[in-house]
């Protein structure tokens, strides 16, 4: 199954799920901003870094790519990835799966919110990643938009 495959099923599965919700259980659906900092520094991942999520303050992040594959260019690669976001003030944890392409220095991508804990538990939700893949090093500056459900 192709990585887009796999996250389009992933966000049909959230929808039916936020669907499926009590009908006397209202949700939150905010915008979701976020912008994190990658460097290849941590041990049992292959990126992690530092960064914002809007309204919620400074995390921490990691990432760890679950697939690769050739293209749609010469120069591009298409990957799958999962994310994990943890709080600094708290710890809260929210966790993405990922799926975009690598051209040259571009990344663009989608993500749909798989997991969460703390100020994130319950949540759904998903949008698209744009960033700059820093040449010669696994790092990047990546930024997130999207939709955010919270029970």
């Amino acid at each position: 199954m192709h990585a887009r495959q796999s996250l389009a099923l992933v966000v049909a599965a959230l929808a039916a799920l936020a669907g499926s919700a009590s009908p006397g259980a209202a949700a939150a659906s905010t915008s979701f901003r976020a912008e994190f900092h990658d460097s290849p520094s941590c041990p049992g991942v292959d990126i992690c870094g530092k960064g914002v999520v809007h309204g919620f303050g400074t995390v921490t992040t990691t990432l760890v790519f679950t697939g690769f594959a050739p293209g749609p260019g010469d120069a591009c690669v298409t990957a799958t990835a999962d994310r994990e976001i943890v709080l600094d003030r708290d710890g809260s944890r929210l966790q993405l799966a990922i799926a975009g392409t690598i051209c040259g220095n571009k990344i663009d991508g989608t993500f749909a919110i798989v997991g969460g804990n703390g100020a994130f538990a319950g949540a759904i939700g998903g949008g698209t990643v744009r960033g700059v893949a820093i040449q010669g090093v696994p790092s990047d500056s990546v930024h997130f938009t999207g939709t955010l459900v919270l029970p």
